[in-house]
């Protein structure tokens, strides 16, 4: 079987375009797509995009993965993953958007397991932007989904700074995430909540916010869309970005390169809520390229 990389020096780029599969409606995965676009467009300018909301979509992915012997497949989302898992189709998964934990990788009947582009943030880093937007608060809180099996937060993400502590509080069910959130009030200066589609959700994102505003307790958000919502700050992978890193990956391994090593964000993206922090009665640095909410 001939090698992509065996068609990109011929110049045959049309039969070595990648296949990128995501689910339009979500505002980070349209970035990541804007990303992925710009980055693939000139060396792989075939690249063919499946929206799995498109009434086509299957069809459309079924054309794409045969009408060629070997392809590369880059997934937006865990929809998308999940959707290719099923397909156990023999091609290179390049798997974005997501974080490690949420990769379901025990369904993926692949010979090689995919390369990553993860959203992971490492705590030092996390804190590190918010020591810079929120000065003088050191008292950090976090939520812990216990049923998500991880290990502490400071062992899972690495070890925090030595001028911050950390409090940490357990929840598992949505219906105990005001509870758990109270929990931190008079413990900590403000609470990090990570990404957790079983916790959060339109539902529960608004009771969050107001016991936020009536503990004076602020929220650091993971999405542009959450502190739009009422979190008074967030840190946060630049997703437009990580859909260039994704490509830029896909350049590579198409290239031949093998020893790909699985890769986080590269850039974060701060958010402040003006309206929240005065709420609180906080300020916020602002700084080029902070996203302002009014």
């Amino acid at each position: 079987m001939p090698l992509i990389s065996d068609w990109v020096a011929r110049g045959d780029t049309t039969r070595a375009s990648v296949i990128v599969v995501f689910a339009s409606g979500v505002e980070a995965y349209l970035e990541a797509v804007s990303g992925l676009q710009a980055g693939l467009a000139k060396p792989f300018p075939s690249s063919v995009f499946i929206d799995l909301r498109s009434a086509q979509a299957e069809a459309e992915l079924t054309a794409a993965l045969s009408s060629g012997p070997q392809r590369v497949v880059i997934t937006v989302g865990s929809e998308a993953l999940t959707t290719m898992a099923s397909r156990k189709a023999d091609v290179a998964i390049i798997a974005t958007m997501i974080l490690r934990s949420d990769r379901p990788l025990a369904s993926l009947a692949q010979p090689v397991q995919p390369h990553g582009v993860y959203l992971d943030v490492p705590l030092p880093r996390l804190l590190r932007e918010i020591k810079f937007l929120l000065p003088g608060k050191f008292r950090c809180g976090m939520i812990r989904n216990a049923s998500r099996k991880q290990r502490d937060p400071s062992l899972l993400i690495g070890a925090k700074p030595q001028e911050f502590s950390l409090e940490v509080a357990e929840c598992s069910r949505p219906e105990d995430l005001v509870k758990s959130f109270l929990s931190l009030k008079g413990k900590a200066d403000f609470a990090v909540l990570l990404p957790d589609s079983s916790l959060y959700n339109n539902t529960t994102v608004r009771p969050l916010i107001q016991a936020s505003l009536e503990s004076r307790l602020p929220i650091v958000g993971f999405s542009a869309s959450f502190v739009r919502a009422g979190a008074a700050l967030g840190v946060y992978p630049d997703f437009r970005d990580v859909g260039t890193q994704a490509a830029e990956m896909a350049t590579r391994l198409i290239a031949g390169e093998t020893a790909l090593a699985d890769e986080g964000p590269r850039k974060l993206q701060g958010a402040v809520n003006q309206r929240v922090l005065h709420l609180l009665g906080l300020s916020s640095i602002e700084t080029p390229g902070l996203v302002i909410f009014r």
